[in-house]
This record gives structure tokens, C-alpha cells and sequence, in this order.
């Protein structure tokens, strides 16, 4: 399908359809990056009184919390009113779900369940507003690698063993996107085959998958001296921490650079690396405490300094003779080795700095964590329906 296509008409139309406001974030968030950070930080409190506005109106919980504390909206000047107001626990999820539901209409709201790695999954709500913001904030960041929204990709990912009639759907959809999905359950030599075959006939501008589906792929064509795919331009790598072993390989074997993405499915996406190497907070979707605990993340790894390069604005935004777009509110510009973590409890370890593995990870090691992975995605697909397999990453 002809990219432009795909970018001007059929992809905004398809987020249309599902009432996912896509590309109005897209265009918000192309204007914010280049705000200063005074600007930004007062950006970030409009957003955070309308929420509370609306949790106040809307959700028994907050309402009668807010009161409990003496914050009502009306009462709220500045984020620091919030300071003393009680995080939001899985255990506060399960047992006070009903009063934590917003008794207002809102479009297509679905369940998400979080993959369970810090014990019983819990199960969020989600709105198309809080999907379009996400999924805009991903466009912008592929755009830092010169890679356009509606460019020709593959996806490698979960795919399910039995082709079904929503499924065939799904697929006619895709084709429609320029996206097509090759599965990650099966990393086999000839599944392998299959897929670089694939890859070479769709001749995408990116690839996005799981960080060691993506290695094994680069391996393969290295052991047989394969040509990497024409006009590939970046490859993204999330659900898994991607060492500096993988990276390198990944980089030469399919020609291009790799970025990471950084987020969980409860907690929405947190930051995306651009072309420097830095992980970018999408700062304008999450609130101050969000952001201290972030903070506190990125100040526990070893960071270098950043530098301004043509292909990102973030971080060509630093130079002195020009905006400052989000770098006030960066991870930053961190070693090599930084993980792409998509899981609550890598989350959480990262801030004490246990969840960066040193570089010199040895092959055999990840090969058989890796194996482990692979298994638990096969028995997510035997078990859960499509729409969940992504849990099991």
C-alpha cells in the first residue's frame, strides 16, 4: 500500500473509526517537545487539575480521598497540594475496584491486565484518549529516527497458532496499515526463514518486537551472511531489557539503528530512546509523582552526557541556540547497556540499579532465559485469547 496513503488517509481514518484520537495527540505533542520547561511544567498542571476535576466529578474514590486531605479542585494550586495524598496500590485496585470506576461515558473503554511478574495480575480500565496519547507519543518518537507514521513495518510479536475469522480480519487491516505481523511463538530455523522471506517482500521502514525475538532474527542473518532488508531505516525493541551484545548484533546485522521503549501495560508508556541514546519521559502524560518516581529511576543508572544530534529534536532541542523540548524531564542520556523494561518489577528493581545486567551477559545465559520466554509466550497463546498474548511478554 503506498505509504502516503496509509499516512494521510487510511491510518486516520482507521483511528478515527475506533474513535482513538491519534493524531490530534500527535499533532499536540509535536508542538509541546519544543516548549521550555517552565512552559511544560505549567502544561503538566492544567493537565493535572482537569484530571482531578474529573476524578472529583466522576470517581467515589478520589471524591471522598480529596475531601479526606483537603484538596478539593477548587483548593488546588500547585502539584505540591498533592504531596501527602496516598499512592495507588494493586491491593487498593482489587478490593476498592468499583469505587475507583468513573461513573461517566467515555469511549471504548477496555480491561488491560498487567503481566503478573510481581505476583497476581491486577486488571486496569483504559480509554481510547489514554491509548491515542500513547500510541501519538510512539509516532513522535519513531519520527526522531526519520520514520513516518503509515511507513511500511513488521511486527513481530504474539501471534496466535490458529488462524480464526477475526484474526483473517485483523490481518486484511493490517495489509490496509502497511503492517505485518510475523509470530514471535515460533524462533525455529525454518519459522526463521520464513520470516526474513517475509521481511524481504514487505521491505519495511521499521521493525518492532520483543528485544530477543529481534536478536535471534539479526543472528540468523549473520550466520548466513544475509544482506540486511532494503530501505530499513530503525528497529524497536520493548518487553525485554536489550544488552549491549544484542544491540551490536541487531545494529550490523539488519543495518540500522535500534531504539528501546520503555513501559508496562498497567502504567502506560513511560519514555522511548531517541537516536542519541537517551530515554525520553513523555512528560506530557504523566503527572509529578509519575515523574519523581521516573526521576528517581534515571538518576540510579549511570548516565553520560547528552548530545545534540540532526536526527533528534530532543536532544538537538539542547544546544543553547534552541528550544529545550522535554530534556528538563529526560532519562538521561544513558550507557548502552540501559534496559528497554517493560514489566512492573523491572521497574521497580531499576530504581536500586539491580535491573541493569552488565554488557558481558554470557550467550549461554541469555540463550536459556531466552528459551524460558519463549516457552511462557507458547503457553499464553495455548491458553489466552489474542488480545491477551501481549502479557506474556
Amino acid at each position: 500500500m503506498n505509504s502516503s496513503l496509509v499516512r494521510h488517509v487510511l491510518f486516520p481514518l482507521h483511528e478515527r473509526l475506533k474513535r482513538k484520537p491519534t493524531f490530534r495527540w500527535l499533532a499536540e505533542l509535536e508542538r509541546t517537545q519544543w516548549l521550555s520547561p517552565k512552559s511544560l511544567a505549567e502544561y503538566q498542571f492544567a493537565r493535572l487539575r482537569r484530571l482531578v476535576e474529573f476524578a472529583y466529578a466522576n470517581v467515589p474514590y478520589y471524591r471522598a480521598t480529596l475531601d479526606e486531605h483537603g484538596v478539593p479542585p477548587q483548593r488546588l494550586q500547585s502539584p505540591h497540594d498533592l504531596r501527602d495524598f496516598p499512592l495507588l496500590t494493586k491491593e487498593l485496585i482489587r478490593t476498592r475496584f468499583d469505587d475507583l470506576r468513573a461513573h461517566a461515558s467515555l469511549p471504548n473503554v477496555h480491561r488491560r491486565s498487567s503481566g503478573g511478574s510481581t505476583g497476581s495480575p491486577v486488571t486496569v480500565l483504559v480509554d481510547m484518549n489514554r491509548m491515542g496519547i500513547a500510541e501519538a507519543g510512539r509516532l513522535r518518537a519513531h519520527r526522531w529516527f526519520h520514520v513516518e507514521p503509515g511507513a511500511r513495518e513488521v511486527v513481530l510479536w504474539g501471534s496466535p497458532i490458529e488462524i480464526t475469522r477475526q484474526d483473517r480480519v485483523r490481518q486484511i487491516r493490517d495489509w490496509c496499515l502497511n503492517s505485518r505481523l510475523l509470530s514471535a511463538f515460533d524462533m525455529g530455523e525454518k519459522a526463521l526463514e520464513r520470516h526474513l522471506a517475509a521481511i524481504y517482500r514487505h521491505r519495511p521502514a521499521k521493525i518492532y518486537g520483543y528485544a530477543s525475538s529481534l536478536f535471534l532474527l539479526a543472528g540468523f542473518l549473520e550466520h548466513h551472511d544475509a544482506l540486511p532488508p532494503p530501505g530499513l531505516v530503525a528497529v524497536f525493541a520493548t518487553a525485554e531489557p536489550l544488552f549491549d551484545f544484542q544491540r551490536k548484533t541487531i545494529e550490523a546485522a539488519l543495518g540500522c539503528q535500534v531504539g528501546v521503549e520503555y513501559g508496562c501495560r498497567d502504567g502506560g508508556l513511560v519514555a522511548l530512546e531517541c537516536p542519541e541514546g537517551g530515554l525520553h519521559i513523555l512528560a506530557e502524560g504523566m503527572r509529578s509523582p509519575s515523574f519523581a518516581i521516573a526521576r528517581a529511576i534515571s538518576e540510579a543508572l549511570t548516565p553520560r552526557p547528552a548530545r545534540a544530534a540532526a536526527g533528534c529534536r530532543s536532544c538537538a532541542a539542547s544546544r543553547a541556540d534552541g528550544p529545550t523540548s522535554w530534556l528538563h524531564q529526560t532519562v538521561a542520556c544513558s550507557t548502552r547497556s540501559q534496559p528497554s523494561i517493560s514489566c512492573e518489577s523491572s521497574a521497580v528493581s531499576a530504581s536500586s540499579g539491580s535491573c541493569r545486567k552488565p554488557s558481558t551477559v554470557s550467550s549461554s545465559t541469555w540463550l536459556r532465559d531466552t528459551r524460558f520466554l519463549q516457552r511462557r509466550r507458547r503457553r499464553c497463546a495455548l491458553s489466552s485469547p489474542r488480545s491477551l498474548a501481549r502479557t506474556c511478554g
